[in-house]
């Protein structure tokens, strides 16, 4: 009898074993983070005024059902070169965007704040015996606002969504010619964005 009662009480203990680690499992599951890579279609003007014209690459990591993580890379380079010129333009942006969520179904709401900076330069050299000319100009941007969005699900792997916002954007930028003239220029930006979207997760 005794022996009886203390399989029950094992099996009982066991069964809620399994249990308490299958529901910690599924809980684990339902949190799971999800990483992605998306692309906007940009707004001609804004990609000229705010970010010179860069080819965006955003990598949307969801840490868990609640929070969203977005880094932002772009880079871009010319260079141009011919027997007497030779002209360099670089260009780069970094950002990040943290959001909180709210998860629908086959839908996402976004909102939050997007912050970075974008650095460019251009370098035009001329040079034809004995006359020789030099050309630099470099710009900083700082940039952040409040965001918010959603993106509605096709499948597990692609969404679309739309972005709205508002964009703060501090502008320094240099000119120095032929070494004997330097001009310097500060300047603030401030405006509402939108962007649509395509994102596809892993």
């Amino acid at each position: 009898m005794k022996r009886r009662l203390f399989n029950i009480f094992l099996g009982a203990i066991l069964l809620l074993m399994f249990n308490h680690i299958s529901a910690q499992e599924k809980k684990k599951d339902e949190k799971k983070s999800k990483i992605g890579i998306g692309v906007i279609f940009h707004n001609l003007w804004q990609d000229l005024f705010y970010d010179g014209y860069i080819p965006t690459i955003f990598i949307p990591i969801d840490a868990n059902d609640k929070l969203r993580i977005e880094p932002e890379i772009s880079y871009f380079r010319d260079k141009d070169k011919s027997e007497n010129t030779e002209g360099t333009i670089t260009r780069i942006r970094i950002g990040v965007g943290i959001f909180g969520k709210m998860n629908k179904p086959k839908t996402i709401i976004y909102y939050g704040l997007r912050l970075g900076y974008a650095h460019s330069t251009y370098k035009y050299e001329y040079s034809y015996y004995p006359y020789t000319d030099s050309h630099e100009e470099k710009s900083k941007r700082f940039f952040f606002g409040p965001a918010v969005g959603g993106e509605y699900f096709f499948n597990s792997h692609f969404s679309l969504g739309c972005e709205v916002g508002f964009r703060y954007v501090s502008l320094e930028s240099e000119e120095t010619m032929d070494t004997s003239y330097n001009y310097d220029d500060e300047s603030k930006i401030a405006g509402t964005r939108a962007n649509i979207f395509l994102r596809f997760y892993f």
